[in-house]
């Protein structure tokens, strides 16, 4: 095995990928919808209100409405742009503080504050604001409190976004077209082409032009699921751990799509199976749009052990020995598939032309 014929192999790859309609297809339209959907349902669904404020003295009242974690707010230099944000429904609520805010709070004597709000707003984030602001003014004014409120929640809290929601089907279908779709169409082209019998006659060995299409699918898949997570802001505490979590997934698809590229005859047999058998790749991430899904259904789909430990890493910061487990089941289905790989490759060789 040489390296270099492998590097060279890889470049020519990455060229001609570049230049494939089909290629190029696979890799943006995953990126493309999860930025959609990040854009304009990213924070529309999330159950928390939006506000802004433009806060003229450093009042302690928006630090304190800041802080809490139930809103979304944002501070503003200039009442324009917030009102702009309002109007576009960025922020639901806009509010403008008048400097010496506290201290005419803590003497009771009357205020004003100008509030814009946006036509669009749901009554229940207005009533969720107008109480949060009512209760921090009664706590900066230093009004006593003589009622005591115990809240006992019933069921899981759900206050994530759509596109937090839809993160775990996009970054499926990113490494799945990337590393299954992207090898697959590269070695049935090469077939179709008859350019797999030239590189044979070339120094090139087999095992070097596989390494290079599975390379290729490794790095595609990769870094477009690297785009999708760093859109939605979901990269995690731990980018060392991801990106290892990550190459073994992307590994994985590779080795399913060279499968696939050296079993199917032609692209549209190629594209019947993945329409056939797209979801049953991506059901993992299907499943976990399903709230009250049991979990052990999407364990019994293989796909799940790569979904799963990038998602855990990504979003819950879990370490290396909470996905132990994942990523040793992950590694048993891609060395049962280079078995089966080398099984398929080994009777087609006279097929193909590939006769080392």
């Amino acid at each position: 095995m040489n390296l270099r014929r492998i590097f060279i192999l890889l470049t020519k790859e990455l060229r001609s990928s570049a230049s494939n309609f089909l290629v190029v297809f696979a890799v943006v339209i995953p990126v493309v919808l999860s930025l959609l959907v990040n854009l304009v349902f990213g924070e529309a669904f999330s159950g928390k209100p939006r506000l802004g404020f433009v806060d003229s003295g450093g009042s302690q009242f928006v630090q304190q409405m800041s802080s809490l974690s139930h809103i979304k707010t944002k501070v503003y230099s200039d009442v324009d742009s917030m009102k702009s944000d309002v109007e576009q429904g960025i922020i639901e609520t806009g509010i403008v503080i008048p400097a010496g805010f506290d201290e005419i709070l803590k003497q009771g004597a009357p205020s004003e504050i100008t509030v814009f709000t946006w036509g669009e707003t749901p009554f229940k984030d207005r009533l969720v604001a107008e109480t949060t602001m009512a209760k921090v003014i009664a706590e900066i004014a230093g009004l006593e409190n003589k009622v005591s409120i115990e809240i006992k929640q019933l069921g899981e809290a759900n206050v994530t976004s759509l596109a937090d929601k839809m993160l775990p089907m996009f970054i499926m279908m990113t490494i799945m077209l990337g590393g299954v779709f992207v090898p697959a169409v590269s070695i049935i082209e090469e077939k179709q082409n008859r350019t797999l019998t030239a590189l044979n006659v070339s120094p090139a060995r087999l095992s070097e032009i596989l390494i290079s299409k599975a390379l290729l699918g490794i790095v595609i898949g990769t870094a477009t699921a690297v785009v999708s997570l760093v859109l939605n802001q979901s990269f995690g505490n731990n980018p060392l751990l991801l990106m290892f979590v990550l190459l073994l997934g992307t590994m994985a698809a590779s080795m399913l799509g060279i499968l696939l590229g050296a079993v199917v005859k032609d692209m549209n047999v190629l594209l019947a199976v993945l329409k056939s058998g797209g979801l049953l790749l991506i059901a993992p991430g299907i499943i976990d749009l399903i709230p009250k899904a049991p979990q052990w259904i999407a364990k019994l789909f293989p796909t799940y052990y790569i979904l799963h430990p990038i998602m855990q890493v990504a979003e819950r910061g879990a370490g290396l020995m909470e996905i132990s487990g994942d990523l040793i089941i992950l590694l048993a289905i891609t060395g049962f598939m280079l078995l089966v790989l080398v099984a398929v490759v080994e009777r087609q060789k006279k097929k193909l032309a590939l006769i080392a």
